[in-house]
């Protein structure tokens, strides 16, 4: 069978290609958390040179389609497979295609125009060795047959297990373990444009793969899953899983009209409470395309694969997961649009997947169980200020735990979205999130923290240069220390930071600050260019408490809120309080006698003020003249100011 098609490639001419030849147990969690999922989805693997992984200089070519047929049986750790590529070379002279593969894999040959050609596989790579220049700008193709033994790195790659007693093989190969169980280009700047995928396998087992299923096709022994996709795809993206899956969809319209068929692949076992907990995702869903655009990939489907890991991974199309957690189920959805549709251009950039998978499974939480918000928000602020140097920015890529840092690339970075929303506005905030994924270059390609940048400065009109520096690049956090006093009708607050590392001396963000008393409150900003500055507040009624960042905005740790008068509370008692009229003022030292009183109202209203010569400790001051209700009296002292609330019963 032969299937011809046109589509247009990313240099923007159109070419022709053909489909040519033929051939764990885990457990639903209840207390899953983000805490969990970091903790799960932490790859420990041993620190990797990436010496050749993304060097994007060391080829020019497109690869614009691959046809993947493997074989597998999931009781044996072993694979087969011959892998097709169509390619551009974007170069004169162009002899060599350099691909990615681990060395334990044995490549069996390689068929350039139906003949085979010479190829050397060594150090991880297998460079195909041409026998002529093939021209620049014009498609060609080549095909791999390989097979072997996989050696996992970590937690993925390629793993062959069991649940409940039954085999299972699947692989999770971000970010170096693609070459572990397939040849490919295993870099962060070309996507292969569309795939086909063939799994055979025992006829027991079913195949979970990216895309479209095509068609199951079986032998008295075997059977073949063929999965297709039309969505670029990188190559770390690209995943199977084979076992006696048990399969269950349902579907969904998204904001743009499209059906979206959700197709789920999980454990027998597990099938009852799968099919309950996996209903949530048609919530999730409508939110994210509420908050930014319809799903990326609505001409094929989403769905989960269930597989042998305590996390869970993006696969493109089809997460797989090792629960059914909500938190989980929302983290890896996300993904899809940070991650898979618009993938980190560098793993220095890893934020840009998993900060944003991390805030968006929060957005969740805010908007479906908006009783958990503020919780959500505390536990990634205190991950976020666990540890008091580290930046945003992955500035070692050859160290697997530094690039999945719970600390910095999960809770940090979601902290550091969180922020900016708080800095532009939802409306703003959102409004650069759909630039950013609709924008053409970027869209189902690679994304670096610049062109993130670029969108927030179109949308806001503001300059983030200060602000990436600091809270991106920037090292540690600062914190805060506020310093108040009633001033009348007024308060004066002096905010104060200090920061965890050197590296930052100061960092810039506007500061929300919530004054309040019984009766009112109200949340002022203030916006430090310095330490040390003073801010004055007219909030309409007399302050009684100060609270720094209630909604947690701000990336900070060990703020303080100093009452300046604190410690004239323990110095001046007023008494009776409540009184009918006549109230005792009484100074327990001799320096801390009233000399001003001032009376308000709620509303910070000044009724009236008297100014003592006699430094008397302990007087009486008749406020008969006032209706019954509550009050302020402002006393200041040779110490200091005290505000204190005084009720007139009558």
């Amino acid at each position: 069978r032969m299937k011809i098609e046109m589509k247009k490639c990313k240099s923007g001419g159109f070419f022709l290609f053909a489909y040519l030849f033929s051939f764990f147990q885990a457990t639903a969690q209840s207390d899953f958390t983000i805490n969990k999922i970091i903790e799960n989805e932490i790859h420990s693997f041993p620190a990797l040179h990436v010496n050749n992984l993304t060097d994007t200089g060391r080829q020019k070519n497109n690869i614009v389609y691959a046809c993947c047929k493997w074989s597998v049986d999931p009781a044996i750790n072993f694979i087969s497979g011959a892998v097709a590529f169509y390619f551009i070379p974007e170069e004169n002279n162009f002899n060599t295609l350099i691909l990615d593969l681990a060395n334990p894999l044995h490549v069996d040959s390689v068929i350039y125009n139906n003949t085979q050609i010479s190829f050397s596989h060594h150090d991880n790579q297998l460079d195909i060795l041409f026998p002529i220049n093939l021209p620049n700008g014009i498609l060609d193709s080549v095909k791999i047959f390989y097979n072997g033994v996989p050696i996992p790195t970590g937690f993925g790659s390629f793993i062959q297990g069991h649940h409940s007693g039954t085999p299972i093989i699947y692989t999770l190969s971000e970010p170096f373990g693609s070459r572990d169980w397939w040849p490919c280009k295993q870099d962060l700047n070309d996507k292969i444009d569309s795939v086909d995928i063939y799994v055979t396998s025992p006829i027991q087992y079913r195949t979970a793969s990216n895309g479209h299923l095509n068609s199951e096709d079986s032998t008295l022994s075997k059977r073949t899953c063929h999965w297709k996709s039309n969505y670029p795809i990188a190559a770390y993206l690209l995943a199977i899983g084979v076992t006696n899956y048990s399969v269950f969809s349902e579907q969904m319209v998204l904001s743009n009209g499209d059906t979206l068929p959700l197709i789920n692949y999980v454990y027998p076992e597990n099938i009852s409470d799968a099919q309950q907990s996996l209903h949530e995702i048609i919530e999730i869903i409508h939110l994210y395309d509420s908050l930014t655009i319809p799903y990326p990939f609505s001409k094929e489907k989403y769905g989960h694969a269930q597989f042998g890991w305590g996390g869970g991974m993006e696969n493109q199309t089809m997460s797989f997961v090792g629960s059914f957690n909500s938190e989980l189920i929302a983290h890896e959805c996300a993904h899809q649009w940070f991650g898979d549709k618009i993938t980190c251009g560098s793993w220095s950039d890893i934020w840009l997947n998993e900060g944003f998978a991390t805030y968006f499974s929060g957005l969740v939480v805010e908007h479906l169980r908006p009783s958990e918000w503020q919780n959500w928000k505390l536990t990634s602020l205190s991950g976020a200020v666990s540890q008091p140097l580290g930046s945003v920015y992955c500035e070692d890529t050859t160290s697997i735990s530094r690039i999945f840092s719970g600390t910095l690339s999960y809770r940090k970075a979601s902290c550091l979205l969180h922020m900016l929303r708080w800095k532009l506005g939802d409306a703003v905030f959102f409004t650069a999130i759909k630039n950013y994924l609709n924008d053409p270059i970027l869209a189902y390609g690679y994304a670096r923290t610049s062109d993130l940048k670029y969108h927030l400065e179109q949308a806001s009109g503001q300059n983030f240069t200060e602000f990436f520096t600091e809270w991106f690049y920037g090292s540690g956090f600062p914190s805060y220390t506020l310093e108040w006093e009633n001033k009348g009708a007024n308060i004066e607050i002096k905010i104060s930071q200090v920061t965890s590392d050197l590296s930052v001396s100061f960092f810039h963000i506007p500061v929300p600050i919530k004054l309040k008393n019984e009766d009112h409150d109200t949340i002022v900003i203030a916006n430090p260019t310095t330490s040390g500055e003073v801010f004055t507040f007219n909030p309409g009624f007399i302050v009684e408490q100060v609270i720094f960042d209630p909604d947690l905005w701000i990336i900070s740790k060990n703020n303080k809120v100093i009452d300046k008068s604190e410690l004239l509370k323990d110095q001046i008692e007023i008494y009776p309080n409540p009184g009918k009229a006549i109230f005792t003022i009484k100074s327990k030292k001799p320096e801390l006698f009233a000399r001003d009183l001032k009376v308000f109202d709620l509303m910070g209203k000044e009724i009236f003020s008297i100014f003592y010569l006699d430094a008397i400790p302990k007087r009486k001051i008749d406020l008969s003249v006032l209706s019954s209700g509550v009050y302020f009296l402002r006393i200041e002292t040779g110490g200091g100011v005290l505000v204190k609330r005084v009720v007139i019963e009558k």
